[in-house]
């Protein structure tokens, strides 16, 4: 039936038809209307989201700041009443505790900075070009006293020595030096006896890309899309925080350890030590911290392009072993020795002495020096004893290294008897096998009797290390007096006597004291004997071109030294007078509102020898500066006048000021001294140690940067590094 028949329906059918169309487009309008609404009100959630994100990272830095200013202000009286106090007394303990615990707090906020910026994808690596050698064997000689004190040794282990061919890398400094630091810390603060071990290696990277396990950008960005377009969150959980580090041609891996022999982890505990404010209640116990330093260490190095983690030791052996690997643009330079043996005087200005990819430390060609030199190591530690020898027999230096002072008068005998056969007897091979394996009976080692024999050799030089704590000190001195002198009585051969003084004991005192000793040819080592003293020892061998017949022309012995045990210094260093007033006859301007900061940002300028300015605003700073530079243009006539006769020296400017800050007023200073061509250095005093306040004050035109409180070594050494000094 056709519905023409019913001439009536068709009206209905048509309204119908129109309804549906109707309906369906305000259900389409509706639908989008929603639509819209909903992107629209998480929009404005996400917009509100980071709004809040943006005024709590505001509140926070400035708390940081001041928080960080309070700790400043704290060290500030500690520093001034140290050197008021009288030392080796009860006030002076106390002060120095004081200052531990504001280290301590200053560490934890630290801490906890680093962990929310890693939450909110903030941090960044800052690149530069630096020695990697030398950064390894700073930090682990800042923590070797700290470490002495609860007779814990800290010792550098160099390896198989690839990491020196390689030191000079580019790479984040900073990160990399916080990273040993927070290893190096727990450590020390687990270990309550025995030693903690720190070794490098340089390897060639595996040919498959490095993954990078961090939350970055890309991670986030597909995060968001996930919540914006309703994918689900397996969508981006592979992808996540995995990015791919593509291998350069000039790049190496390095891996670092940090070995202990203290409580130990429990192995079920292995993976959960990495998450953050998770402590282990076995060890933890007694000891401070949050939990906060192994997860943030993981996030930097998973953020270097590494990854960290704990190495299996055997059944017998106590203690963690930390394991992480980087890698960094590598350097095509020579690297000079920073540490260099003190030179004699008399001896050639041109004498080099370096060592990196043009001058390391392998064995040169027998047919170079007729004979190999043997070395005898007294050195108290065991790992040390173990890695000083381990390091010199992989270069082909025959070592004994003894444990017991007692049989140093018997194995002194049996070398210079050696000594004798290899000058006097060509056909004494079996008298000379014969003595070697009595001595070895009396010289070998718990570790391995073949590696701890004195093998027959043909040779006319001995290097005996000796550690003046390794026995009583008198004992020492006259078994080797007796030695020595028995070798230039037969004239047979020749002999180098390496001290390694501790400077808290005075040793060093005895020895330039004692009427037997001839010290005229020795050379005295402050501890930790390890890395460049290690090497620069090594290189008094004839093999490794040192002479064997040196001899200090003025009767004074050399030295290696790095200060005393409580010095977190570790560069080599000629030991000289007093330290000199370096400031003397400069002129200065502190600007800083704290007035305890003020004091001694003062005091600090006065003790090396400077007159002292004092303003408390930038605006006053301006003022000052403004009016010195008009008065010299009065009395130079209207001429313009030398840099020597500027008003300051240098300015030391904090940042963060009421009124006018620090950032302003050096804008102005560097506007104002357009007109009489001049430039005064500027030096920035903040609370921060990094990010954009930093980069600003650089911007803005200061010259270099110092994070409070105000040291007296750190201003010292910006100050040689802009020759003011």
């Amino acid at each position: 039936m056709q519905l023409s028949s019913f001439p009536v329906l068709r009206p209905v059918w048509f309204f119908v038809f129109l309804l549906i169309v109707i309906l369906s487009f305000i259900c389409v309008i509706v639908r989008a209307a929603r639509r819209e609404m909903r992107l629209s009100a998480r929009l404005i959630e996400q917009m509100e989201a980071t709004r809040q994100a943006q005024n709590e990272s505001i509140a926070f830095a400035k708390a940081s700041h001041d928080i960080r200013a309070s700790l400043a202000c704290i060290s500030a009286f500690i520093e001034m009443c140290y050197h008021e106090a009288a030392p080796m007394t009860e006030l002076a303990k106390n002060l120095e505790q004081m200052d531990n615990c504001a280290k301590d707090l200053l560490g934890l906020l630290n801490s906890i900075l680093d962990k929310s910026k890693i939450e909110a994808g903030k941090m960044v690596l800052e690149e530069e070009e630096f020695d990697l050698a030398q950064l390894l064997e700073d930090v682990v000689d800042m923590f070797h006293p700290v470490a002495m004190k609860k007779n814990v040794d800290v010792v550098l282990d160099l390896f198989d020595g690839s990491m020196l061919k390689h030191s000079i890398v580019k790479g984040d400094r900073g990160k990399l030096k916080r990273i040993l630091s927070n290893l190096l810390s727990n450590a020390v603060k687990f270990t309550p006896e025995g030693h903690i071990t720190v070794r490098a290696w340089a390897q060639e990277p595996n040919s498959e890309d490095h993954t990078i396990h961090t939350t970055n950008q890309k991670a986030q960005k597909k995060r968001l899309s996930s919540w914006f377009f309703g994918k689900g969150e397996g969508w981006c959980k592979d992808d996540e925080g995995v990015n791919r580090l593509q291998r350069k041609p000039n790049s190496m891996e390095f891996v670092f350890e940090v070995n202990d022999t203290g409580k130990g982890i429990p192995k079920e505990k292995w993976n959960s030590v990495f998450e953050n404010y998770v402590q282990v209640q076995e060890t933890a116990q007694g000891e401070g911290g949050t939990g906060l330093g192994l997860g943030i260490v993981q996030s930097l190095v998973r953020l270097m392009g590494g990854d960290i983690k704990i190495v299996e030791k055997e059944i017998e052996k106590t203690g963690t072993c930390f394991r992480f690997n980087m890698l960094f643009a590598v350097s095509g330079g020579i690297l000079v020795s920073p540490h260099k043996l003190m030179n004699e005087e008399g001896a050639e200005k041109g004498s080099k002495n370096v060592f990196g990819p043009e001058a390391d430390l392998s064995l040169p060609c027998r047919s170079s020096y007729e004979g190999l030199s043997l070395a005898i190591l007294l050195i108290g530690g065991t790992e040390r004893r173990r890695v000083s020898k381990s390091y010199m027999e992989r270069l082909g230096i025959k070592v004994w290294a003894g444990r017991e002072w007692i049989k140093l008068p018997s194995i002194l005998r049996k070398a210079k008897r050696y000594l004798d056969l290899s000058c006097h007897s060509s056909s004494g091979e079996s008298d000379m096998s014969q003595n070697a394996d009595s001595l070895s009976e009396s010289a070998s080692n718990n570790s391995s009797s073949d590696q701890d024999q004195i093998q027959p050799f043909d040779s006319r030089f001995l290097l005996l290390v000796v550690d003046l704590s390794f026995g009583p000190i008198m004992e020492l001195i006259r078994v080797v007096s007796e030695f020595r002198r028995g070798i230039q009585n037969t004239n047979t051969a020749s002999c180098k006597v390496v001290w390694l003084d501790k400077p808290s004991a005075h040793y060093r005192r005895i020895l330039e004291e004692e009427p037997d000793l001839d010290l005229s040819n020795d050379v005295i080592i402050s501890r930790p004997f390890h890395g460049t003293r290690l090497i620069e020892v090594i290189k008094l061998l004839p093999e490794f071109k040192g002479s064997s017949a040196v001899r200090n022309r003025t009767g004074k012995m050399k030295k290696i030294a790095v200060g005393d045990d409580d010095s977190s210094s570790g560069s080599i260093r000629e030991e000289g007078p007093d330290e000199v007033r370096l400031l003397s006859g400069k002129k200065v301007l502190v600007v800083e509102d704290v007035l305890v900061l003020q004091r001694l940002a003062k005091w600090t300028c006065l003790s090396l020898g400077a007159s002292v300015d004092v303003c408390e605003d930038g605006d006053e700073a301006v003022s000052i500066v403004s009016s010195k530079l008009r008065e010299l243009r009065k009395l130079a006539d209207g001429a313009s006048f030398s840099s020597s006769a500027l008003p300051y020296d240098f300015i030391l400017m904090d940042c963060e000021m009421p009124i006018v800050n620090g950032y302003d007023a050096t804008r102005r200073i560097r506007q104002e001294e357009l007109e009489y061509n001049v430039r005064i250095p500027i030096i920035a005093v903040s609370a921060h140690s990094e990010g954009p306040e930093v980069k600003m004050a650089f911007e803005v035109g200061m010259d270099s940067y110092i994070q409070k409180p105000l040291e007296k070594e750190r201003l010292v050494e910006v100050l040689q590094e802009m020759n003011i000094t």
